[in-house]
């Protein structure tokens, strides 16, 4: 998919019309038809909006795509009341879990090995998350996750 059949498949596919995603804009319909069919460009500043009015992300997918990064809906994250050390060992156990599910897959591969390692890898990164609130509670400064799939492919 390229990004021209993204922004299309992102306004055609809304249970929107294109005079309601125009006006969530503040755009004209006119203006909208001309970025869907790649007339004109579409704004930077416009993919973001567009995405939450018509509540998918293939535009920003495909974006992720090109760049080699992964993209993922963030789970929400629990908070829990646990030592910050009981915490990291939460967290440690999570993944070694996912870790083991994963070679299993590799090894035997199935159906429902594929979806535990899923579940277990998704798992993972809501740990991901509860740990980073834990570390941003603690009074660490932000910082956005964002994993890097061609920084250690060889590329």
């Amino acid at each position: 998919m390229d990004l021209r059949t993204a922004i299309q498949y992102t306004i055609e596919g809304c249970d929107k019309t294109q005079g309601q995603i125009a006006d969530e804009l503040n755009i004209s319909e006119s203006e909208l038809s001309m970025y869907k069919s790649g007339v004109r460009n579409l704004p930077a500043g416009l993919i973001i909006p567009l995405c939450k009015a018509t509540g998918d992300i293939s535009i920003i997918s495909h974006l992720c795509s090109r760049l080699g990064v992964i993209s993922a809906k963030a789970p929400a994250v629990p908070r829990d009341d646990l030592d910050p050390v009981e915490s990291i060992n939460k967290h440690q156990a999570v993944h070694a879990d996912a870790q083991h599910l994963c070679v299993e897959y590799l090894r035997r591969p199935s159906e429902s090995l594929k979806e535990e390692a899923l579940i277990a890898l998704y798992n993972g990164m809501s740990e991901d998350l509860r740990l980073h609130d834990l570390v941003r509670r603690h009074g660490a400064p932000e910082f956005n996750l964002h994993i890097d799939l061609g920084a250690h492919s060889g590329r």
